[in-house]
Protein backbone atom coordinates (compact mmCIF):
# COMPACT_ATOMS: atom_id res chain seq x y z
CA UNK A 1 0.00 0.00 0.00
CA UNK A 2 1.10 3.35 -1.05
CA UNK A 3 1.96 6.29 2.00
CA UNK A 4 -0.68 8.33 0.10
CA UNK A 5 -3.54 5.36 -0.27
CA UNK A 6 -2.16 4.77 3.77
CA UNK A 7 -2.80 8.04 4.31
CA UNK A 8 -6.57 8.34 2.19
CA UNK A 9 -7.17 5.14 4.51
CA UNK A 10 -5.81 6.82 7.66
CA UNK A 11 -8.55 10.07 7.58
CA UNK A 12 -11.33 8.14 6.34
CA UNK A 13 -11.14 5.78 9.56
CA UNK A 14 -10.57 9.46 11.45
CA UNK A 15 -13.79 10.43 9.86
CA UNK A 16 -15.90 7.68 10.53
CA UNK A 17 -14.34 7.81 14.62
CA UNK A 18 -14.85 11.83 14.62
CA UNK A 19 -18.35 11.25 13.74
CA UNK A 20 -18.99 9.08 16.17
CA UNK A 21 -17.25 10.24 19.27
CA UNK A 22 -16.27 13.94 18.73
CA UNK A 23 -19.75 14.47 17.60
CA UNK A 24 -21.51 11.77 19.74
CA UNK A 25 -23.72 10.70 16.82
CA UNK A 26 -25.13 7.28 17.81
CA UNK A 27 -24.30 3.54 17.34
CA UNK A 28 -26.04 2.05 14.28
CA UNK A 29 -28.39 -0.04 15.89
CA UNK A 30 -29.50 3.03 18.11
CA UNK A 31 -31.80 5.35 16.72
CA UNK A 32 -31.15 4.07 12.93
CA UNK A 33 -34.69 3.58 10.84
CA UNK A 34 -36.59 0.15 11.46
CA UNK A 35 -36.13 -1.82 8.69
CA UNK A 36 -39.36 -3.32 6.79
CA UNK A 37 -40.29 -7.14 8.29
CA UNK A 38 -38.00 -6.06 10.86
CA UNK A 39 -41.16 -7.13 14.12
CA UNK A 40 -41.29 -5.44 17.30
CA UNK A 41 -43.93 -8.89 18.44
CA UNK A 42 -41.18 -10.91 17.14
CA UNK A 43 -38.25 -9.15 19.05
CA UNK A 44 -40.18 -9.04 22.35
CA UNK A 45 -42.36 -11.76 22.02
CA UNK A 46 -45.77 -9.45 22.51
CA UNK A 47 -48.78 -11.70 22.86
CA UNK A 48 -52.32 -11.15 21.96
CA UNK A 49 -53.43 -12.59 25.06
CA UNK A 50 -50.89 -11.12 27.36
CA UNK A 51 -52.88 -8.20 26.64
CA UNK A 52 -55.84 -8.18 25.60
CA UNK A 53 -58.68 -9.98 27.99
CA UNK A 54 -61.41 -9.70 25.67
CA UNK A 55 -61.83 -12.41 23.07
CA UNK A 56 -62.92 -9.99 20.18
CA UNK A 57 -60.22 -7.92 21.07
CA UNK A 58 -57.67 -10.55 20.67
CA UNK A 59 -59.00 -10.76 17.58
CA UNK A 60 -58.68 -7.59 16.23
CA UNK A 61 -54.93 -8.16 16.92
CA UNK A 62 -54.82 -11.41 14.97
CA UNK A 63 -56.27 -10.06 12.09
CA UNK A 64 -53.89 -7.14 12.30
CA UNK A 65 -51.14 -9.38 12.08
CA UNK A 66 -52.59 -11.78 9.69
CA UNK A 67 -52.96 -8.37 7.13
CA UNK A 68 -56.77 -8.98 7.32
CA UNK A 69 -58.05 -5.48 6.36
CA UNK A 70 -61.04 -6.12 5.78
CA UNK A 71 -61.48 -8.31 9.08
CA UNK A 72 -59.78 -5.59 10.81
CA UNK A 73 -62.97 -3.03 9.83
CA UNK A 74 -65.77 -5.07 10.10
CA UNK A 75 -64.59 -6.35 13.62
CA UNK A 76 -64.37 -2.01 14.76
CA UNK A 77 -67.65 -1.10 13.11
CA UNK A 78 -69.61 -4.27 14.41
CA UNK A 79 -68.93 -1.73 18.39
CA UNK A 80 -65.50 -2.36 19.24
CA UNK A 81 -63.65 1.09 20.48
CA UNK A 82 -60.99 1.11 18.44
CA UNK A 83 -59.12 3.14 20.88
CA UNK A 84 -60.06 0.81 23.69
CA UNK A 85 -56.59 0.08 26.06
CA UNK A 86 -55.61 -3.59 26.65
CA UNK A 87 -52.84 -3.75 29.61
CA UNK A 88 -50.73 -0.96 29.98
CA UNK A 89 -52.08 1.08 27.82
CA UNK A 90 -51.49 -1.11 25.03
CA UNK A 91 -53.70 0.07 21.54
CA UNK A 92 -54.64 -1.70 18.22
CA UNK A 93 -52.81 0.87 16.50
CA UNK A 94 -49.60 0.28 18.69
CA UNK A 95 -49.96 -3.87 17.86
CA UNK A 96 -50.50 -2.65 13.96
CA UNK A 97 -47.23 -0.77 14.83
CA UNK A 98 -45.69 -3.37 16.41
CA UNK A 99 -46.11 -5.86 14.06
CA UNK A 100 -44.90 -4.35 11.30
CA UNK A 101 -48.10 -4.23 9.57
CA UNK A 102 -48.44 -0.27 7.76
CA UNK A 103 -51.50 -0.84 5.62
CA UNK A 104 -53.50 -2.28 8.82
CA UNK A 105 -51.93 0.84 10.80
CA UNK A 106 -52.84 3.06 8.13
CA UNK A 107 -56.90 1.63 7.80
CA UNK A 108 -57.24 1.58 11.80
CA UNK A 109 -55.56 5.50 11.80
CA UNK A 110 -58.87 6.21 9.03
CA UNK A 111 -61.29 4.68 11.23
CA UNK A 112 -60.37 6.99 13.70
CA UNK A 113 -57.32 5.15 15.98
CA UNK A 114 -55.75 7.96 17.82
CA UNK A 115 -51.84 8.15 17.59
CA UNK A 116 -51.25 10.95 20.36
CA UNK A 117 -52.61 8.10 23.32
CA UNK A 118 -50.36 7.37 25.59
CA UNK A 119 -48.99 3.92 26.78
CA UNK A 120 -46.57 2.10 29.42
CA UNK A 121 -45.80 -0.23 27.70
CA UNK A 122 -41.88 -0.02 27.28
CA UNK A 123 -39.35 -2.60 25.21
CA UNK A 124 -37.28 -5.12 27.39
CA UNK A 125 -35.14 -7.32 24.71
CA UNK A 126 -31.24 -6.35 25.08
CA UNK A 127 -31.41 -7.25 21.18
CA UNK A 128 -33.35 -5.02 20.07
CA UNK A 129 -33.03 -2.42 17.74
CA UNK A 130 -35.73 -0.43 18.51
CA UNK A 131 -35.43 2.23 21.42
CA UNK A 132 -39.16 2.70 22.10
CA UNK A 133 -41.89 2.46 23.26
CA UNK A 134 -41.24 3.58 26.39
CA UNK A 135 -43.75 4.44 29.44
CA UNK A 136 -45.51 7.32 29.05
CA UNK A 137 -45.17 7.73 25.12
CA UNK A 138 -47.56 7.89 22.09
CA UNK A 139 -47.19 6.64 18.34
CA UNK A 140 -46.74 9.92 16.98
CA UNK A 141 -43.54 10.04 18.95
CA UNK A 142 -42.76 6.61 17.98
CA UNK A 143 -42.92 7.34 14.60
CA UNK A 144 -40.80 10.12 14.47
CA UNK A 145 -38.35 8.13 16.76
CA UNK A 146 -37.39 5.75 14.20
CA UNK A 147 -40.13 4.64 11.66
CA UNK A 148 -39.81 5.23 7.55
CA UNK A 149 -41.77 8.10 6.11
CA UNK A 150 -44.66 6.31 5.42
CA UNK A 151 -45.56 5.56 8.86
CA UNK A 152 -44.67 9.20 9.92
CA UNK A 153 -46.91 10.83 6.72
CA UNK A 154 -49.53 8.37 8.21
CA UNK A 155 -49.72 10.01 11.50
CA UNK A 156 -49.56 13.43 10.35
CA UNK A 157 -52.41 13.09 7.86
CA UNK A 158 -54.23 11.54 10.51
CA UNK A 159 -53.82 14.88 12.54
CA UNK A 160 -51.09 13.42 14.92
CA UNK A 161 -49.79 15.95 17.90
CA UNK A 162 -46.18 17.13 16.72
CA UNK A 163 -45.84 18.83 19.81
CA UNK A 164 -46.72 15.39 21.61
CA UNK A 165 -44.91 15.00 24.67
CA UNK A 166 -44.17 11.91 26.81
CA UNK A 167 -45.41 13.10 30.66
CA UNK A 168 -42.99 10.26 32.24
CA UNK A 169 -39.23 11.91 30.94
CA UNK A 170 -40.99 14.61 28.45
CA UNK A 171 -39.50 13.23 25.32
CA UNK A 172 -40.95 15.25 22.77
CA UNK A 173 -41.53 14.71 18.97
CA UNK A 174 -38.84 17.21 17.97
CA UNK A 175 -36.23 15.74 20.42
CA UNK A 176 -37.09 12.14 19.24
CA UNK A 177 -36.27 12.81 15.59
CA UNK A 178 -33.39 14.83 17.13
CA UNK A 179 -32.01 11.18 17.63
CA UNK A 180 -31.99 9.47 14.80
CA UNK A 181 -29.08 7.84 13.58
CA UNK A 182 -28.77 8.93 9.59
CA UNK A 183 -31.54 11.29 8.84
CA UNK A 184 -31.68 13.71 11.37
CA UNK A 185 -32.02 16.90 9.57
CA UNK A 186 -34.02 15.37 6.85
CA UNK A 187 -37.23 14.55 9.62
CA UNK A 188 -36.38 17.41 11.79
CA UNK A 189 -37.10 19.49 8.72
CA UNK A 190 -40.19 17.84 8.38
CA UNK A 191 -41.51 19.36 11.51
CA UNK A 192 -40.17 22.52 11.72
CA UNK A 193 -42.00 23.80 8.05
CA UNK A 194 -45.56 22.79 10.01
CA UNK A 195 -47.23 25.69 11.73
CA UNK A 196 -47.32 25.58 15.41
CA UNK A 197 -44.65 23.85 16.35
CA UNK A 198 -43.23 24.66 19.84
CA UNK A 199 -39.01 24.23 19.07
CA UNK A 200 -38.76 25.09 22.56
CA UNK A 201 -40.02 22.31 24.13
CA UNK A 202 -37.86 20.87 27.20
CA UNK A 203 -37.33 17.44 28.51
CA UNK A 204 -36.51 16.34 31.84
CA UNK A 205 -33.24 17.59 32.13
CA UNK A 206 -34.42 20.95 30.50
CA UNK A 207 -32.55 20.17 27.33
CA UNK A 208 -34.59 21.28 23.95
CA UNK A 209 -34.26 20.29 20.47
CA UNK A 210 -31.59 22.76 19.56
CA UNK A 211 -29.18 22.15 23.02
CA UNK A 212 -29.13 18.04 21.90
CA UNK A 213 -28.29 19.33 18.49
CA UNK A 214 -25.03 21.16 19.87
CA UNK A 215 -24.43 18.51 22.27
CA UNK A 216 -24.00 15.87 19.42
CA UNK A 217 -22.41 17.41 17.12
CA UNK A 218 -25.52 18.06 14.25
CA UNK A 219 -24.43 21.59 13.86
CA UNK A 220 -26.51 21.88 10.35
CA UNK A 221 -29.68 20.48 12.40
CA UNK A 222 -28.67 23.22 15.03
CA UNK A 223 -28.70 25.90 12.49
CA UNK A 224 -32.04 24.76 10.65
CA UNK A 225 -33.35 24.81 14.42
CA UNK A 226 -32.29 29.17 15.10
CA UNK A 227 -33.42 29.90 11.57
CA UNK A 228 -36.95 27.64 11.93
CA UNK A 229 -37.36 30.73 15.63
CA UNK A 230 -36.09 28.72 18.23
CA UNK A 231 -34.36 30.61 21.06
CA UNK A 232 -30.80 30.33 22.30
CA UNK A 233 -31.53 32.20 25.60
CA UNK A 234 -32.77 28.98 27.51
CA UNK A 235 -31.44 27.43 30.39
CA UNK A 236 -30.75 23.48 31.46
CA UNK A 237 -31.55 22.15 34.85
CA UNK A 238 -27.77 22.65 35.01
CA UNK A 239 -28.20 26.25 34.68
CA UNK A 240 -26.30 25.94 30.66
CA UNK A 241 -27.51 28.07 27.63
CA UNK A 242 -26.52 26.61 24.12
CA UNK A 243 -23.41 29.06 23.39
CA UNK A 244 -22.01 27.03 26.86
CA UNK A 245 -22.39 23.39 25.45
CA UNK A 246 -20.59 24.94 21.73
CA UNK A 247 -18.24 25.75 23.76
CA UNK A 248 -17.20 23.24 25.63
CA UNK A 249 -17.89 21.23 22.64
CA UNK A 250 -15.26 23.80 20.80
CA UNK A 251 -13.04 23.12 23.73
CA UNK A 252 -13.34 19.25 23.69
CA UNK A 253 -12.37 19.27 19.93
CA UNK A 254 -9.48 21.38 19.92
CA UNK A 255 -7.85 19.21 22.77
CA UNK A 256 -8.34 16.27 19.97
CA UNK A 257 -6.39 18.07 17.80
CA UNK A 258 -3.27 18.00 20.33
CA UNK A 259 -3.57 14.75 21.16
CA UNK A 260 -4.18 13.25 17.68
CA UNK A 261 -3.15 15.97 14.68
CA UNK A 262 -5.15 13.70 12.23
CA UNK A 263 -8.26 14.62 13.96
CA UNK A 264 -7.74 18.13 12.83
CA UNK A 265 -7.29 17.62 8.76
CA UNK A 266 -10.59 15.71 9.06
CA UNK A 267 -12.19 18.88 10.67
CA UNK A 268 -10.74 20.76 8.27
CA UNK A 269 -11.92 18.77 4.86
CA UNK A 270 -15.49 18.21 6.64
CA UNK A 271 -17.55 19.99 4.05
CA UNK A 272 -20.69 19.54 6.38
CA UNK A 273 -20.42 19.90 9.98
CA UNK A 274 -17.45 22.84 10.19
CA UNK A 275 -19.72 25.33 7.72
CA UNK A 276 -22.49 24.93 9.90
CA UNK A 277 -20.44 24.90 12.72
CA UNK A 278 -19.01 28.60 11.47
CA UNK A 279 -22.39 29.73 10.91
CA UNK A 280 -24.32 28.48 14.34
CA UNK A 281 -21.34 30.55 15.64
CA UNK A 282 -21.97 33.54 13.74
CA UNK A 283 -25.76 33.34 14.19
CA UNK A 284 -24.75 32.94 18.46
CA UNK A 285 -22.74 36.13 17.87
CA UNK A 286 -25.73 38.29 16.06
CA UNK A 287 -27.56 37.12 18.98
CA UNK A 288 -25.16 38.64 21.36
CA UNK A 289 -23.28 35.19 22.16
CA UNK A 290 -19.50 34.91 22.14
CA UNK A 291 -17.72 31.59 21.37
CA UNK A 292 -14.32 33.23 23.36
CA UNK A 293 -15.88 34.46 25.87
CA UNK A 294 -17.84 31.20 26.67
CA UNK A 295 -14.92 29.24 26.51
CA UNK A 296 -12.79 31.19 28.90
CA UNK A 297 -16.16 30.81 31.24
CA UNK A 298 -16.35 27.20 30.66
CA UNK A 299 -12.58 27.05 31.84
CA UNK A 300 -13.25 28.99 34.89
CA UNK A 301 -15.95 26.94 35.76
CA UNK A 302 -14.54 23.86 35.35
CA UNK A 303 -11.65 24.93 37.79
CA UNK A 304 -14.37 26.07 39.94
CA UNK A 305 -16.21 22.86 40.37
CA UNK A 306 -12.93 20.93 40.72
CA UNK A 307 -12.88 19.30 43.83
CA UNK A 308 -16.31 20.33 45.26
CA UNK A 309 -19.54 17.72 45.25
CA UNK A 310 -21.79 18.43 42.10
CA UNK A 311 -24.77 20.11 44.05
CA UNK A 312 -22.85 22.38 45.82
CA UNK A 313 -21.87 23.60 42.56
CA UNK A 314 -25.16 24.01 41.03
CA UNK A 315 -25.83 26.00 44.70
CA UNK A 316 -23.24 28.06 43.97
CA UNK A 317 -24.22 28.36 39.97
CA UNK A 318 -28.05 28.87 40.96
CA UNK A 319 -27.10 31.83 42.98
CA UNK A 320 -25.85 33.84 40.52
CA UNK A 321 -29.09 33.00 38.17
CA UNK A 322 -32.29 34.72 38.38
CA UNK A 323 -33.55 34.79 34.63
CA UNK A 324 -36.86 33.81 33.14
CA UNK A 325 -36.87 31.09 30.86
CA UNK A 326 -39.04 30.08 27.95
CA UNK A 327 -40.74 26.91 29.28
CA UNK A 328 -40.58 27.66 32.63
CA UNK A 329 -41.24 30.27 35.51
CA UNK A 330 -37.70 31.02 36.19
CA UNK A 331 -34.48 29.17 35.33
CA UNK A 332 -33.64 29.57 38.84
CA UNK A 333 -35.83 27.40 39.92
CA UNK A 334 -35.62 23.95 38.22
CA UNK A 335 -34.15 21.15 39.86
Amino acid sequence: MSKKMASSFMLAFLASTLLSFTFGIADETVGAVIAEGVSLLKTEKWAANDYFEIAEHRRVCEAIELGQIDAIEALIRSGIDINTPGKDGMTFLMWAYAADQFEAFSRLLKLGADPDQAMKISIRSESTKFRRPKPGDCLTIIVFAEAQEKWRSAVVEAGGDLNAINAEDHMTVLLAAGGRQSDSLAVTREIVCRNGIDLNLRDQFGLNALMYSAMRGDYECSVLLIEAGASVDCYDNDHQQLIDQVARRWINLRRRWEEQPLFKQVWLNDKTQRPAFEKLVFLLSERGFDLQTAMLGVMREKEMIDGIPYYEWRRRKRGHLNVECPGVSNASDVD
